[in-house]
């Protein structure tokens, strides 16, 4: 298959199942970008500090992983690496569910499993040191 031809469809093709079944996904993908971005802001107190750290991070989680390009064209020995990676894990499910991607069931459970993991361990961190105020 050659690297640089990518499959293509047409927005009619989408069934509504398959966007339905994208709701969830873009729910976990904003958990984990709020955690992330309240975990930041946490951290520091200087408003720029904090903008070039969630930029870098933004970089680090959406350049360099495959979400904006398909997992084929990195080598066949990163794949499972990179799918640790929550952006490249949603990327990939997204993938499957519009019908561009083939995935196992045996890695669709993975996927899935340590995406739960993923948002679980990333939610209690963020609300270990918490203490909520009432306004």
């Amino acid at each position: 298959r050659d690297l640089h031809s990518f499959p293509t469809r047409r927005s009619s093709d989408l069934a509504i199942w398959r966007v339905l079944l994208l709701v969830p996904l873009v729910a976990v993908a904003w958990i984990i970008g709020s955690v992330l971005g309240f975990s930041i802001a946490k951290q520091w107190d200087n408003p720029a500090y904090i903008s070039a750290v969630a930029n870098m991070i933004g970089y680090l989680l959406v350049l360099l992983p495959p979400v904006y390009y398909p997992l084929s064209i990195l080598p066949s020995e990163f794949h499972t690496i990179v799918l640790v990676i929550p952006t490249a894990n949603i990327a990939q499910l997204a993938r499957w569910i519009t019908g561009f991607a083939d995935i196992s069931a045996m890695t669709l459970a993975a996927q899935g499993g340590l995406l739960a993991l993923t948002v679980g361990v990333l939610v209690w961190f963020a609300s270990r040191d918490t203490h909520w105020q009432q306004v």
